[in-house]
């Protein structure tokens, strides 16, 4: 009995069914399979968000389904420091104009894609699916947080999940986003189609698009992991007014850092 025991051990161990260490980058690797939850789609459960009880750093505690939130070993947002320049290609964005429907979630205020907005991460193709927005932001460079997020969400065809990341700063006026804040939703639950515009996803992203890329998660819960995270390095502007208004509607949507544990955040060179 010891002998077949100890068998099944060595074969388990020379086949990989054991690994330690750091990760690879994601773009380096095949995700897993994805969990059909996206960014800011209401989970399942209690009521969760910001402050008080249901707060951040409650939110594993609120729900079965939220576990992961508290126990899982590869959470976002990050700091991102120490990154390791890579053979990371560029960013591959085929994004067309397109129509758009503004949604007051309870959460944020997201923007909804439709039109063939395609993209390429780790040789899998994506379809955009809808963009929002965070204050303040919810990933750090260098420990440095910025007055806005924006994050950009796609899915594959398996449900895999790949999210590009924008800093905003306080600069000038963003025509893109002086369009969509024109018609955001004032009720909670509430969506509102913005007639007469297309939006061109390219263009409200920085001319430099050098990266940094890592394994992480869902910011919100049910916090799934296996999220392929793209965060640009360069922000966008919007001005003081745009800031502000965002920050009528909420004012505080970020989850603080979690930790990188054994994670890589891998560089592209440009």
């Amino acid at each position: 009995m010891h002998k077949i025991v100890s068998l099944v051990f060595i074969f388990i161990f020379f086949s990989g069914g054991f690994s330690w260490g750091q990760q690879p980058s994601p773009d380096a690797q095949t995700p897993a399979a994805q969990p059909a939850a996206e960014p800011h789609q209401e989970a399942a459960g209690p009521h969760w968000g910001y402050e008080g009880t249901g707060a951040p750093e409650n939110w594993g505690t609120l729900s079965a389904d939220f576990s992961t939130c508290n126990n899982g070993k590869t959470q976002s947002p990050v700091n991102l420091e120490g990154a390791k320049d890579t053979a990371l290609k560029p960013l591959v964005l085929k994004y067309v104009p397109s129509k758009v429907r503004l949604v007051n979630n309870g959460h944020t205020i997201q923007v909804n894609v439709t039109g063939k907005n395609k993209a390429v991460f780790g040789g899998k193709k994506y379809d955009l699916e809808q963009m929002h927005f965070h204050s303040q932001s919810e990933h750090t460079l260098l420990g440095q947080s910025f007055p806005m997020e924006l994050h950009l969400v796609h899915k594959n065809a398996a449900g895999q999940l790949a999210v590009i990341g924008v800093f905003i700063k306080e600069g000038k006026e963003n025509p893109i986003i002086k369009k969509l804040w024109a018609n955001i939703p004032e009720a909670q639950g509430e969506e509102k189609d913005v007639a007469g515009f297309k939006l061109q996803a390219l263009k409200i992203l920085p001319a430099k698009k050098k990266y940094m890329n890592y394994t992480g998660s869902l910011t919100t819960p049910p916090c799934s992991e296996n999220v392929n995270w793209h965060m640009l390095v360069n922000p966008i502007e919007l001005s003081a007014p745009q800031i502000a208004m965002f920050s009528k509607y909420y004012a505080k949507n970020a989850r603080p850092v979690q930790p990188l544990n054994e994670r890589v955040i891998a560089q592209s060179k440009k």
